[in-house]
């Protein structure tokens, strides 16, 4: 997609949300104008008072409440947050996630299911030939997705994102002194599975993260020795990622994008099924990895390097989807 002389790129993020998806169109949209692109966010509802996250000030990208509907310009939207009224201005998707847009769709669904003729349906449906012709995805997870809904391969890029400089900028966590046998887990992602396992061995020391800032998650993810997901891994989840490079070792369930070892490359033993016959083997594989931590440790650096890389890999990846000449070395 050629950027010209006179092209604006519109953002959209939804307005005072601080999570990994909005974190990332804010990262998007403050590397665009660094490359000196005409960025701007647009935030969901426009007419908020007080529209950008505290934590995204730090990105400094001026916000409209308005936007210019010409071909020249770029709407760029999060799968759940489309707004295709515009005609004229061209469009880009980009797929942070595959599980929140089918919510998003049902929620939609429910809603007109009331009464089908209260208004028409929104032109919500990304795969309508008058919907845009280009994809961007976060994760394999996606793009087979949307192969599979039979989104060519040529319009489909990928610009995944990376972490925040808290994780990437940490020395090797490879201390195994340091180390405690602590479990952490996210208790928003796979509660109810969470709970049977947390019930199959009480003895284990379970560690929650909620309510930390990114500082304080590092803290505690470099004295812990695993880290569980059992949750729906919508796309390419960023607290497995910080838990990897922090030096935590995975177990996680085989949903979503933990189900390819493109997006999640931990290796099948440390995969499993959220199924309660499984659950004896994952409290032995658990146990197995606080046992063997030291031996453990080191089958994840190719991961961890891969991390490591993901803001060049980002940034060649936006280059590439927009045409931008690639920056010097070293720059």
């Amino acid at each position: 997609m050629k950027l010209f002389p006179s092209t604006k790129v519109y953002v959209i993020a939804p307005a005072v949300v601080a999570s990994g998806g909005p974190e990332v169109l804010h990262q998007l949209a403050a590397y665009l104008r660094q490359r000196g692109v005409d960025a701007y966010m647009y935030y969901v509802p426009h007419e908020h008072p007080d529209p950008v996250p505290a934590v995204y000030r730090q990105y400094k990208v001026p916000l409209v409440d308005s936007m210019l509907n010409r071909p020249e310009n770029i709407l760029i939207s999060p799968e759940t947050m489309p707004l295709f009224q515009a005609k004229e201005i061209r469009r880009v998707l980009w797929w942070l996630s595959v599980d929140q847009w089918l919510g998003s769709m049902t929620r939609v669904l429910s809603f007109f299911s009331e009464n089908p003729l209260r208004r028409p349906l929104p032109h919500w449906f990304a795969f309508q030939p008058e919907l845009p012709s280009t994809h961007w995805v976060q994760s394999e997870y996606a793009r087979q997705f949307l192969q599979l809904n039979g989104i060519p391969e040529a319009q489909i890029h990928f610009v995944s994102d990376y972490l925040n400089p808290v994780f990437l900028n940490q020395p090797p966590g490879n201390d195994a002194t340091a180390r405690r046998d602590i479990v952490t887990f996210n208790p928003a992602k796979g509660k109810a599975f969470t709970q049977k396992l947390k019930a199959a061995a009480p003895d284990i020391d379970w560690r929650p993260i909620q309510d930390m800032t990114p500082e304080e998650v590092r803290a505690l993810l470099r004295t812990a020795k695993a880290y569980i997901d059992f949750g729906a891994h919508p796309g390419k989840d960023r607290i497995p990622r910080e838990a990897a490079i922090s030096g935590c070792c995975l177990v996680i369930g085989r949903r979503g994008a933990a189900a390819n070892d493109v997006d999640v490359p931990i290796g099948d033993e440390n995969k499993f099924a959220d199924r309660e016959e499984e659950i004896p083997a994952i409290i032995a594989r658990i146990r197995y990895l606080l046992a063997h931590y030291e031996e453990e440790y080191p089958r994840l650096a190719a991961y961890r390097e891969r991390i490591r890389q993901e803001p060049d890999r980002f940034a060649a990846q936006v280059d590439a989807a927009l045409e931008l000449p690639p920056l010097p070395r070293g720059k």
